[in-house]
């Protein structure tokens, strides 16, 4: 599996657990840069180790954002 499927398929099983009112969109992996991770409110990054070592971010928006900070578990 390529880099970008492999990154594709993690923010596709993430984005089936996040609560939302309606369906979360993935959108393609993408590199990071300051210029990407502006558009969003929110990340959580993981280190990958293994044949594919590196880090994977998960992009969020303000509503998501504000709805887990309401959350009964907070921020």
């Amino acid at each position: 599996m390529n880099p970008n499927d492999l990154a594709l398929a993690a923010a596709t099983a993430v984005a089936e657990v996040l609560p939302a009112a309606t369906p979360l969109t993935v959108a393609p992996p993408q590199p990071g840069t300051e210029h990407v991770a502006q558009a969003f409110a929110g990340a959580v990054i993981a280190e990958v180790t293994g044949n594919r070592a590196g880090a994977l971010a998960l992009l969020v928006g303000t509503d998501l954002v504000n709805a887990l900070a309401a959350s009964p578990l907070g921020g």
